[in-house]
């Protein structure tokens, strides 16, 4: 994927970022049929509930709404309104009950200046979805899509939702991020929405040629890089010192008391051990 990350993975902490794309792809979709109308109410109300960042698309449905005037836009606003509202008390919540014992305290960051601020987000929109931190080709790979978007800018209006849902979900990422730094993790659906947009415009006949052809090659260029560069990322996450899953299910089919070692990083005793484990006896994560 790109932008890959070895943060990334299926569970409950990171299905916030898969459950955004999936906000998204509502949002780009009809909503003329009607079973597909239920169905989109149904994903985004839980994707609306497990992801704070899937409610970040909010504004987007109803932009969408007032530009077409489908009632299934109007409703998916309302329903993204309400599990707003669920998350900002659960968080609000969070502050309110859990000051001074909790990490929630210190993830924004008072010290952290505009300009670095501004350029975190213009970082993690812009460049890092190309070739990560890779330098002189990071910035052309910049230039040529800002090129791409300033030629497009008639068909802006065809292609709106991209580089707005792109946008928003850069900005409120990394205002939300842990110490307001961002990170790959926090802008992964936003990668793939950038991904998606070069391809709309390459496929788009009445953008320009020279355009479509800048598209495509940054969009072949990208998914190239992470491609190669996949393994590498996961790597850089993973510590040689820990156990492999498969050796730890054996270990465990041979006693069914063992608890299974497992991420994340850093969280270890003095021992250097690492102290997050599986109970598969109760199938509930616990922490020693």
């Amino acid at each position: 994927m790109v932008g890959t990350t070895g943060e990334i993975w299926l569970n409950a902490t990171n299905c916030q970022h898969f459950m955004a794309l999936l906000v998204f792809l509502v949002l780009i979709d009809s909503k003329r049929h009607t079973l597909k109308r239920g169905i989109g109410y149904g994903l985004v109300a839980i994707a609306g509930l497990s992801s704070v960042a899937a409610n970040f698309l909010t504004p987007l449905f109803l932009v969408r709404y007032l530009q077409r005037r489908e009632k299934g836009d109007l409703v998916l606003f309302i329903v993204l309104c309400l599990t707003s509202a669920v998350q900002l008390a659960m968080i609000i919540y969070s502050f309110i009950h859990q000051a001074g014992s909790s990490p929630i305290d210190s993830r924004f960051n008072t010290t952290l200046d505009l300009y670095t601020l501004v350029r975190q987000i213009a970082f993690f929109a812009v460049n890092y979805p190309f070739f990560g931190t890779q330098g002189s080709w990071t910035w052309l790979a910049s230039a040529l899509l800002l090129l791409t978007v300033f030629l497009s800018m008639r068909r802006f209006a065809r292609h709106w939702e991209y580089p707005l849902a792109i946008g928003l979900l850069t900005v409120l990422s990394v205002l939300a991020s842990l110490g307001m730094y961002g990170g790959p993790r926090y802008s992964s659906a936003a990668y793939v929405i950038m991904m998606r947009y070069l391809l709309a415009l390459h496929g788009d006949g009445e953008v320009p040629r020279f355009a479509r052809y800048i598209s495509l090659l940054l969009l072949a260029g990208s998914l190239t890089y992470w491609t190669v560069n996949y393994r590498a990322g996961l790597e850089k996450y993973r510590d040689p010192a820990w156990p492999s899953w498969e050796s730890e299910v054996q270990a465990w089919r041979l006693d069914k008391n063992k608890k299974l070692q497992v991420h994340p990083a850093g969280v270890r005793d003095a021992n250097g051990a690492a102290l997050w484990t599986m109970d598969l006896s109760t199938c509930r994560s616990v922490t020693k």
